[in-house]
């Protein structure tokens, strides 16, 4: 009987191999052999450890060393996806994702966890809050009125509250247990009787799934739609159009061709970080927004302040060329100066027009507020008892300061 005995060099070779093979990841993050597979979303970088005496005795410098060389480590991007596709595909579970947590639904439909904590708490909002939110909006849009400005409080839907269809089961018969009003119903009823304009994206959304209209949100993002966003951005012109001063006009739309689909409706999809997801082959194309252009004379200016998805709103009111001069405050923190002249791609770049954070205390409410002939306040329906960021009562302080409107 004969034993085969393996070669030298063939144990050689496997050795060599597997200290290659660990080396890899080194390799990589000093020559980049390969191409990096990008990560979505805001992961800012850790900074690099600094070996010190005290530093080293105190214990710091290793943990902070061990998450700079993870962050740094070559393939960072294959094998962090990798893992994320293990937990997604074989558990069901979203990692990776705790600056935005997400929860999964059913047939591929994805939530930001946020809205949907939101919508099974039914979260409320104490009457004197209430009143005084209400009271401050009327005042402000009465005396933006004397000066000449159109005032309206857009609240934007909740992907949640609108389409909860897909939910786990256990979310949903939870939210069923708890009959108690939200901020919204509690909010809604007392804005219109006081007469303050208020353009109700909710019952908007909610009226049109009713109808079956299928592409109001996306199945892999957080935010409206660019489809339901031009139904509402077209909405939104039908109600301002009869309070708007003759020498100014908003255009009338229709809906064009489709175009190629892009930007924010896979928002959620993207920072899983995953090879495959069921819910990213779920793009929505942007309907184009066929009308006459109006001369520059007859548009007006607008400011815009709200949370996030009031970029989307910006993009089609850019689209449909709405606006002479277009200024977006975001979460009354950071101004966003748009270009006076037409603008072609549909969506628009916002980092570029991006200015510097703001202190309400440093706002320039002249260039602003008071040169405009709209303002338009958008507050997403889960976030209506933070009130408007501030925006409403830092705006009356300033209005009551000047002197009166004759």
């Amino acid at each position: 009987m004969t034993t085969q005995t393996s070669h030298p060099w063939a144990a050689r070779l496997q050795a060599i191999l597997l200290v290659l093979l660990m080396a890899m990841p080194y390799i990589q993050r000093v020559n980049r052999l390969f191409p990096e597979s990008p990560l979505w979303g805001s992961e800012p970088p850790p900074p690099r450890p600094v070996l010190s005496v005290t530093n080293w005795f105190n214990g710091s410098f290793s943990p902070a060393s061990e998450r700079y060389m993870a962050y740094k480590i070559g393939f960072r991007g294959h094998g962090v996806k990798l893992q994320n596709q293990i937990n997604y595909s074989l558990f069901r579970r979203a990692t990776g994702t705790k600056g935005t947590p997400i929860t999964l639904g059913r047939e591929g439909w994805i939530y930001e966890t946020e809205y949907v904590k939101r919508y099974v708490s039914r979260a409320g909002m104490h009457a004197a809050d209430r009143a005084r939110f209400v009271a401050d909006v009327k005042a402000l849009q009465q005396a933006l009125q004397k000066r000449g400005i159109l005032f309206a409080l857009v609240i934007a839907p909740s992907k949640a509250e609108i389409i909860p269809d897909y939910l786990p089961a256990a979310i949903i018969a939870e939210r069923e247990a708890r009959q108690a009003p939200n901020a919204y119903e509690l909010l809604i009823k007392p804005l219109q009787k006081s007469g303050i304009r208020v353009i109700d994206g909710h019952a908007y959304f909610k009226e049109l799934h009713e109808q079956g209209v299928p592409d109001l949100f996306p199945r892999g993002g957080t935010h409206w739609s660019y489809a339901g966003c031009f139904r509402f951005a077209r909405h939104l012109i039908e109600q301002l159009q009869p309070a708007l001063p003759d020498a100014l006009r908003l255009p009338e739309l229709s809906e064009g061709p489709r175009l190629p689909a892009q930007g924010t409706d896979r928002d959620l999809a993207s920072i899983l970080n995953l090879f495959v997801c069921d819910a990213r082959d779920d793009l929505l194309p942007y309907p184009d927004m066929v009308g006459e252009p109006l001369p520059m004379a007859q548009r007006p200016d607008i400011l815009l302040v709200g949370d996030s998805f009031v970029f989307t709103l910006c993009d089609a009111l850019n689209r449909a060329r709405v606006a002479r001069q277009t200024d977006l405050l975001y979460y009354f923190r950071r101004i966003y100066n748009y270009p006076t002249e037409d603008v072609e791609r549909y969506l628009l770049n916002h980092v570029s027009y991006a200015g510097p954070v703001l202190h309400p205390n440093e706002f320039d409410w002249e260039r602003y507020l008071m040169n405009r002939e709209l303002v338009l306040l958008e507050i997403n329906e889960i976030m209506l008892p933070d009130g408007g960021w501030g925006f409403v009562p830092h705006a009356l302080a300033y209005l009551r300061s000047l002197p009166p409107v004759e």
